[in-house]
């Protein structure tokens, strides 16, 4: 007779290493998402998380419930399923960021941190990645420069420009098309600004123009308790050429404009924008007839054909049709857009490499780097430090049909990265109210 005893222990032996690897390959991918759920964006929590699912519900993911807060089921890519672990913070309050980004990594166990929202939040999600290599960290809707920029982590991505690649073309179109040779910026004195004023001080600088007497404004100052914006546009100094404004959304820009229009006719001529101004609609709304012709910039167009916006339009609507706002246009979702593309990045990296996870996540994160995303807002490429190298555009305030102030897209600037041609480098100070210095320098390739 035969032993068959050697031949079934070896076959059961196959057998449980089958099981064994079929059970790792179904071992799920977690990720995790940082959305403000209080604070000044706890409004948008729910539109944000909507934009992070999306391309998750794509791939034939369900929702779990009403709201998206609620979170999806059946999520797949690259033939293992995925969860979703959200956090909840608040812009500016470190605290909290770390210890909700703790519990993702640390005790939730999460693969990949998808996230903040603030200025500086991701300065501090930075360095928390930096404690944890094991752990690709993609920055969402965060615009300060050091985190890519000086000393990057090698576990850190952003697919969303910084706040002076928002403003590149700025500089450019005030020096060359309305013939600017000296100018004065009006800004903030505080992180949420210093970025953008820095993008237009790098580009207008280097084509040769000149900066002269910055003025900061105080922020955050209640009406009655000091000065407000409008109040500078006295200030200005006589015999420049024009005002590089770069308020946020709260401010009374129109008033501003109004005042300055006072002392120099022609405002269209010697007024540009900076790209918070106008992510309130209403404060276009209410501008009346002071704005057109003016110019301002963002990394979004304020209106657009593009395929991959019209898909996402169509598809946010199918998908969750009771939240509002609906995006009728990129800047409606400006904080949705960039959580979007954070997440249809990882999971194209993923695709890419079957949810190969395995070396510390070599393999994904190579994906991860070489992605070229199809945004909403434009085609998106990464550069060596995996900072985003993306289209910025610069729109024109018109009036419409009925005499409303509306945004046209102007012109669109390609390719920007992020050390404008040299401008800024890992070397120099970061953006500040005395940094960069205006000076002459080979200009970015977009301005030439």
């Amino acid at each position: 007779m035969v032993d068959l005893r050697p031949a079934a222990a070896a076959l059961a032996a196959v057998l449980v290493l089958a099981s064994a690897g079929c059970g790792a390959r179904e071992t799920p991918i977690r990720i995790g998402v940082l959305s403000d759920c209080v604070g000044n964006y706890g409004p948008y929590n729910e539109t944000v998380l909507a934009a992070t699912e999306l391309p998750l519900l794509e791939r034939g993911a369900r929702l779990a419930g009403r709201d998206p807060s609620d979170g999806i089921a059946g999520a797949r890519v690259g033939g293992r399923p995925v969860e979703l672990v959200t956090g909840c913070t608040e812009s500016g309050f470190y605290s909290t960021l770390i210890a909700e980004t703790r519990r993702l990594v640390e005790k939730e166990r999460v693969n990949v941190v998808i996230g903040p929202i603030g200025i500086s939040d991701g300065l501090v999600l930075q360095g928390y990645a930096r404690r944890h290599p094991g752990v690709a960290f993609l920055l969402a809707y965060t615009s300060a420069q050091e985190p890519t920029l000086r000393d990057p982590a090698p576990n850190v991505f952003r697919f969303e420009p910084d706040g002076a690649q928002w403003v590149a073309g700025l500089g450019t179109y005030a020096y060359r098309t309305l013939g600017w040779r000296t100018a004065v910026t009006v800004a903030q004195d505080s992180s949420v600004s210093w970025p953008e004023v820095a993008g237009f001080v790098a580009e207008f600088c280097s084509l040769g123009g000149r900066v002269v007497d910055p003025l900061w404004t105080q922020p955050y100052v209640p009406s009655g308790f000091g000065p407000q914006l409008p109040d500078y546009a006295a200030k200005v100094p006589a015999g420049v050429d024009g005002v590089a404004l770069f308020p946020d959304a709260y401010e009374d820009t129109a008033g501003f404009a109004r005042g300055y229009a006072r002392r120099q006719p022609g405002l269209a001529s010697h007024l540009v924008i900076g790209p918070r101004a106008f992510n309130d609609p209403s404060v276009l709304r209410a501008s009346g007839r002071v704005l057109p012709g003016v110019v301002t910039a963002l990394n979004q167009p304020f209106a657009s054909k593009q395929a991959a916006f019209i898909r996402y339009r169509r598809d946010f609507g199918t998908y969750f049709p009771g939240l509002r706002p609906q995006p009728t246009a990129p800047a409606d979702h400006a904080i949705g857009i960039a959580y979007r593309d954070s997440m249809e990045a990882a999971l194209e990296a993923l695709e890419h490499t079957r949810g190969d996870l395995s070396h510390g996540e070599r393999a994904f994160r190579a994906a991860l780097a070489a992605t070229v995303l199809d945004s909403p807002n434009g085609r998106i490429r990464l550069d060596r430090n995996r900072q985003a190298i993306a289209p910025a555009y610069l729109s024109r305030v018109v009036l419409d049909r009925h005499g409303k102030p509306v945004l046209r897209t102007l012109r669109v600037v390609p390719g920007v990265e992020q050390t404008f041609g040299g401008y800024f480098s890992g070397t120099t100070p970061p953006p500040s109210a005395v940094a960069p210095t205006c000076r002459r320098a080979p200009p970015p390739p977009w301005a030439r």
